[in-house]
């Protein structure tokens, strides 16, 4: 079958869609989570994600940062971040190392 493409562009249309791939989900918020695209999952590379997910008895609301491999239901299993902890974490961490 003739090719309709180069070797190089489809390997540089690959690495965009592994890209793409590793930020899921970043424009999808309807909150403002300061870390996206910015933060990564330390156990497979992917990006995290905001998230919203209501829980207990009351529904409580809580908004977290997540592995984009386990939204997307795939090998990841590391635990969900609550976002006023890693956020609040890093702006101390960031007023620290900048004064």
């Amino acid at each position: 079958m003739p090719r309709i493409i180069s070797n190089k562009d489809f390997v540089d249309i690959q690495k965009l869609l592994a890209n793409n791939k590793l930020q899921a989900g970043a424009n999808k918020a309807k909150e403002l989570y300061l870390l996206t695209g910015i933060i990564f999952c330390g156990h497979c590379g992917a990006a995290m994600q905001g998230n919203r997910r209501k829980c207990g008895r009351n529904k409580s609301e809580y908004k977290t940062y997540r592995c984009s491999n386990r939204a997307n239901r795939k090998n990841c299993k590391k635990k969900e971040l609550r976002k006023e902890y890693i956020e609040e974490y890093v702006l101390k961490n960031l007023t620290e190392v900048s004064t």
